[in-house]
């Protein structure tokens, strides 16, 4: 989409954005993929804004590759320390509150996103919104998903506070839904899709790509399996099954096998993948990344692969963008929805899967490659769409912002929020029955 004559900004000073929501800069692919779509977003509508991101770890990847400014809200890691863990647990939270505070007042636009932060932390998001409603600042959603079984405490808040926002916007139609479902205005929430469609330029990092991956220079053809280290994987055999699949790849179809992880910070995912790597018969045929990846790298990475089979999402949108065939193991609701798009079903789940389960998927799926290209191909182009229909919300909320007056809410309300985010309890809380998804025809 074509940048236009951005008028409706002030002419003195260009506009601040302030990102936060999940935790930028830890190496999660996805999140940092989500980041990426954002920040092009914003440039593509004012190229000369300021793009601040909410961090814990601003040396990390936020910094380095999208060029944004940082900023610091964690000092330090909440750590157990004896008789004092309560008191120093309640002096770590009162300043980050007070860090949230000062970078929401810097800034003129707030942005919450992440991928299912609306049920995996909704807390994050009252927090950050609270402050920016207190502040006067005029607040956006990027498109984020929403998992069943969000906690009913701290759903009322949230469904109150969306109605405060200037645009919400949900990546799949199940996520706004369930928004609807617990008390949202069907018009206040719309549906596009994940901001990783909007990330471009990844086809100029082939070359790097390859550097990771010797063999896709040599006509080898190389199946990336994407493992996600869960809970109960020791439970169910996780690592011993995946390598019985990995074999199976390797003897069937006379193909390498590469494992590639989305977080390589925590090391969960490389532990898993390294012990199916350690029970494998055919181990010098297959390689673990072990390296951090660019968002960018990794579909100009994926685009060189025969077959992509994982669990995690965006390593399925990274193998939709590249037109190449996937195989989706369902980890929760933001996979199955997301296979939904292209008519798929997981060929299997993270605690029940194995080798029987998966073969004939596999078999499949390698016999009709080109054809599944092509519907992917279909398919991935009417999510693009989508993708530019963001940059036009966005771009249409923005102008409408900058051509109406501020209207400053009463201090009295203003109040409350500042009080709602300085001592709202953001941790765990206890998972109730989800609110029911009725059928809707109008997504």
């Amino acid at each position: 989409m074509a940048a236009r004559n951005n008028d409706f900004f002030p002419p003195k000073q260009p506009v601040r954005f302030l990102i936060g929501g999940v935790h930028f800069g830890h190496q999660n692919i996805g999140d940092e993929a989500i980041l990426a779509g954002i920040v092009t977003v914003l440039r593509n509508i004012a190229p000369n804004c300021i793009i601040t991101v909410l961090t814990d770890n601003p040396d990390g990847s936020t910094s380095n590759l999208l060029c944004v400014k940082t900023f610091r809200f964690r000092l330090y890691t909440t750590r157990k320390t004896g008789g004092y863990k309560r008191a120093f647990r309640l002096m770590s939270r009162m300043l980050e509150n007070v860090l949230h505070a000062y970078a929401v007042f810097r800034h003129d636009i707030i942005i919450c996103a992440g991928a299912t932060i609306l049920s995996d932390s909704p807390a994050t998001v009252i927090r950050l919104s609270s402050f920016g409603l207190a502040a006067n600042k005029r607040l956006i959603y990027f498109p984020g998903g929403m998992n069943s079984g969000n906690p009913n405490s701290t759903l009322e808040k949230l469904v109150f506070l969306s109605r405060e926002f200037d645009l919400f916007l949900t990546r799949d139609p199940d996520s706004r839904q369930r928004l609807i479902s617990a008390g949202c205005k069907k018009q206040q929430i719309i549906c596009t899709i994940d901001p990783a469609f909007n990330v471009k330029g990844w086809e100029i990092e082939q070359k790097r790509a390859l550097r990771y991956v010797p063999w896709l220079t040599g006509g080898l053809p190389v199946v990336a399996i994407g493992i996600s280290n869960e809970p109960d994987c020791e439970q169910h055999n996780h690592p011993k099954q995946w390598a019985m699949i990995a074999d199976f790849v390797i003897e069937k179809f006379g193909a390498h096998v590469l494992f590639l992880p989305s977080n390589t910070e925590s090391g969960k995912d490389l532990v898993v993948m390294k012990k199916t790597h350690a029970l494998m018969k055919y181990r010098k045929k297959a390689m673990i990344i072990e390296k951090e990846l660019e968002p960018k790298v990794m579909i100009a990475l994926i685009a060189h692969l025969e077959l992509m089979i994982s669990s995690r999402m965006h390593q399925l949108i990274f193998s939709a963008m590249a037109t190449t065939p996937f195989i989706g193991i369902s980890r929760c609701d933001k996979t199955d929805t997301f296979l939904s798009f292209f008519d798929m079903k997981a060929a299997a789940s993270t605690q029940n899967c194995t080798l029987g389960r998966l073969r004939f998927t596999l078999e499949e799926t390698w016999g009709q490659r080109e054809e599944i290209k092509k519907h992917i191909a279909g398919v991935t182009k009417k999510l693009y769409a989508r993708s530019l229909e963001t940059e036009l919300l966005v771009r249409n909320c923005l102008e409408k912002i900058y051509m109406m007056p501020v209207q400053k809410r009463p201090w009295s309300l203003r109040l409350r929020f500042l009080l709602k985010a300085f001592f709202m309890k953001l941790g765990k809380d206890t998972k109730k029955t989800p609110p029911p998804v009725a059928p809707s025809g109008d997504n």
